[in-house]
């Protein structure tokens, strides 16, 4: 299925439209799930319930009184998602008892470590479904390659026929198409980059 604007997305909920709160969760919660992911500590249960929660909440304001600028649909979920995750993070601080670190970090939750991979390999899904969105094969195959397939510039080059110079322009290109598509989504660099 193509993307559909939160313009037209938030129209069609506020009307009554089902199928475009369907489609509303269906290009959200990946995105979502990126935002989040790094913001709940590897808590998979937590990550989901945020994600619903924010979900909940968007469809709730576009039923009802919608938001101050519809087609900037994809950062007011973003951001609902920070803040539940703020709030969500404070609430637990306030909650905390002492543990103990040094037992702690001796003896590591595996449940942790598989839910934290899980999370990654959740990232690079929706990281690649966003690329299939660029709209030119070529960005798609050059981000691709060099940054996910971490392939050497001069086999590309070589490849696809470039100078280097010739390369690094395109790539450039490339780089700033991706960064619309995820603009839109409402990404920010933050969201996309590993906190550790």
């Amino acid at each position: 299925m193509d993307f559909i604007p939160g313009g037209e997305l938030s129209r069609r909920i506020r009307e009554g439209d089902v199928t475009a709160e369907s489609e509303l969760i269906r290009q959200f919660e990946p995105g979502l799930r990126v935002i989040l992911r790094r913001r709940t500590g590897g808590d998979h249960g937590l990550l989901q319930d945020l994600v619903q929660e924010t979900l909940l909440i968007i469809l709730q304001r576009l039923r009802g009184g919608g938001i101050d600028d519809p087609h900037r649909l994809a950062a007011f979920a973003a951001q609902t998602a920070r803040n539940l995750a703020i709030a969500s993070l404070r609430k637990a601080e306030r909650q905390r008892t002492d543990i103990d670190s040094e037992a702690t970090e001796r003896n590591p939750d595996p449940k942790v470590v598989v839910e934290a991979q899980a999370s990654d390999h959740e990232a690079a899904l929706a990281v690649r479904a966003l690329l299939r969105e660029l709209p030119h094969p070529r960005d798609r195959l050059m981000l691709k390659r060099f940054y996910l397939d971490d392939d050497d510039k001069a086999l590309i080059c070589s490849e696809l026929n470039l100078t280097e110079a010739a390369f690094n322009q395109a790539l450039s290109r490339a780089r700033r198409r991706f960064r619309q598509i995820l603009e839109e989504r409402g990404f920010s660099k933050r969201d996309l980059l590993s906190a550790s």
